[in-house]
This record gives structure tokens, C-alpha cells and sequence, in this order.
């Protein structure tokens, strides 16, 4: 079988994702490949130690990534990273390129940050929350106290204020209690 240009950047696409561990499901969207060939060469990978089967299944949303305070300051730097490296066409489309990108210098903060094992936000979450960002399911807020900017995802369970200033007094605060 002889490959085009097109089917050969799309099988280079698919072997870059999977050594970077996205799960089928994420090579099949953006590669058009079918499942078949994406299996084959997830397992030929894998023999090859290149590749190792990723964390689940599915493309997780926002609802199931973002639950603490952490989560949000670590969405937040992963996809402000995205958006610096992807431009404004990360709206209107996952830029895979943009993405890895800004999953390796997420994953070098938090691990310059933090010196002991960590869990991080995988590549598939970072996915996830991608087409998130594309669908409008997501987006970028300024925050009013300290003027940074934060992503939020309107399926997050958790609070949707600053991750930054988060416990943190902004304004007049409350006077304490006084016994008389």
C-alpha cells in the first residue's frame, strides 16, 4: 500500500499522539484514521516500548477535571499556555501542535513547582478541556481583584471565582466579632 501526503501526515499525527498517550478516541477525531489502523499502531507502539496503553477511556469534561482549587489553578495554566501557543485559533478549532506544546511546559511548571510526585492534568484531560474551549462550553475570565486570567468551564462543579485569589481578601474585609 502506498501512502499520500495527506495519509502519511495523518499517520505521523496518529503516532505522535499516542507516544504522547492520547487515547483512541482523541487520535480518531483528529487524525480521521480509522480505529483499526489506530490500533495497530497504538499496538506496534507498544511492542516497540514507544507507547504505553493511556490512563482510561474517554475524553473526559470539565465537570470531572476541575473539582478543587488546585484543579482550577492547574486548568488555568495549562490553557492560558494553550492559548499562548495557539493564538485565537484555538476557538474555532484544537490545534494539536498548540497543545502539546503547551502540555510540556504545563507539566515542567508544575513539576518545577512541586519536587515530589504529582498528579498532573493528563493530555487527554488537556484535550478534553481543548474542545471545550472550541464549543464554547468554556472560556477565559479577567478577574476583578487581582486582574489575572483564569479558564473556567461551565460544566466545573467547583466555584468559578479566581483559583488565584481564591481564600484571599480582596476589598474591605469583615470586622471580627466583638464581645462586650
Amino acid at each position: 500500500m502506498q501512502l499520500g501526503t495527506e495519509q502519511f501526515d495523518q499517520v505521523a499525527t496518529a503516532r505522535d499522539m499516542i507516544m504522547r498517550g492520547y487515547i483512541n478516541n482523541a487520535v480518531k477525531l483528529e487524525t480521521q484514521l480509522s480505529m483499526k489502523t489506530i490500533r495497530t499502531l497504538r499496538s506496534k507502539l507498544t511492542a516497540e516500548g514507544l507507547a504505553k496503553n493511556p490512563r482510561g477511556r474517554q475524553i473526559r469534561q470539565g465537570q470531572s477535571i476541575i473539582k478543587r482549587s488546585e484543579d482550577r489553578e492547574d486548568v488555568t495554566i495549562l490553557m492560558l499556555a494553550y492559548r499562548s501557543y495557539g493564538g485565537d485559533n484555538i476557538l474555532m478549532s484544537v490545534d494539536i501542535n498548540a497543545l502539546n506544546l503547551a502540555y510540556d511546559t504545563y507539566v515542567l511548571v508544575k513539576s518545577e513547582i512541586n519536587r515530589h510526585p504529582v498528579d498532573f492534568v493528563t493530555i487527554n484531560d488537556a484535550y478534553g478541556l481543548a474542545q471545550e474551549l472550541r464549543s464554547d462550553d468554556a472560556m477565559f475570565e479577567q478577574c476583578a481583584s487581582c486582574d489575572l486570567e483564569f479558564f473556567i468551564s461551565i460544566r466545573q462543579e467547583c466555584s468559578t471565582k479566581c483559583p488565584f485569589c481564591a481564600g484571599h481578601a480582596h476589598g474591605p474585609t469583615q470586622p471580627d466579632s466583638v464581645v462586650v
